[in-house]
């Protein structure tokens, strides 16, 4: 099958990758490829800046995922990807570039990016960014992640990615269940919990024994989809993830 279009969504660090795959998978029924791995050109240029990429595919669309390893990195891998549009020669030409930061900063995610994009020139397209490269035009599409109310006591509400698990997890009820246990930690600290700090508490709930969160986030984006589909998805929609997603992908 011949592609159609190649677009790249570029995350911040691995956790967000456990979260955004499993919904591309579970949700949009996108597939993971590795026979396109080869052929992505990135991977070539831009080792010291961006993961390895990952390949899905849904039909004749391409999506390719990267991630920074970390906000700091995020302008440096953006201008590279936009920079390197020119190398894609045995595929098709990214033509939406999707970037994905925590919410967790007063500065707009729109012109937070248009300020990395500076010296391409970009022009302001309602929520995205349009810039124009060697005779080609590439779509951003900025997204801040976190955006949603816990309303818990114990919990700060600091907007980013395990703001939005965490109310999942209060959905779903696991917060409920150790309520108690939060309450005495929060008081032990002397001072609200984090939404990482609840990750910990999710772990131990969900008696995950890996050595990495990273694996946690997966197991419960998945395990939701599969058993709290209508609650995950309510809560993605008021997030803003449904409609940055569809706009991606659509």
């Amino acid at each position: 099958m011949e592609l159609r279009e190649t677009r790249i969504l570029l995350l911040e660090g691995s956790m967000d990758v456990s979260f955004f795959v499993p919904v591309l998978k579970g949700l949009y029924d996108f597939n993971e490829n590795r026979k396109y791995w080869e052929l992505i050109p990135i991977k070539r240029v831009g080792r010291d800046v961006l993961s390895s990429p990952i390949p899905l595919i849904k039909d004749d669309l391409l999506l390719v995922i990267h991630h920074a390893g970390g906000r700091n990195n995020l302008p440096k891998a953006l201008g590279l990807i936009i920079a390197t549009l020119a190398y894609w020669e045995n595929l098709p030409s990214p033509s939406v570039v999707g970037i994905v930061r925590d919410v967790d900063t007063n500065r707009d995610v729109l012109e937070w990016t248009k300020s990395i994009l500076r010296k391409f020139s970009p022009v302001s397209d309602e929520d995205s960014l349009l810039v124009t490269l060697s005779g080609w035009r590439v779509r951003v599409l900025p997204f801040a992640i976190g955006n949603v109310k816990l309303a818990h006591p114990n919990i700060e509400e600091k907007r980013e990615l395990e703001l939005l698990l965490a109310r999942l997890a209060k959905e779903e009820s696991t917060l409920t269940r150790f309520s108690r246990s939060i309450k005495v930690l929060n008081e032990d600290k002397g001072s609200k919990l984090t939404p990482k700090d609840i990750m910990h508490v999710l772990a131990i709930a969900k008696n995950f024994s890996g050595d990495s969160l990273s694996g946690l986030y997966r197991k419960f984006v998945e395990e939701l989809i599969r058993t709290q589909r209508d609650v995950f998805v309510d809560v993605l929609n008021e997030s803003g993830v449904v409609d940055f997603l569809e706009k991606l992908t659509r």
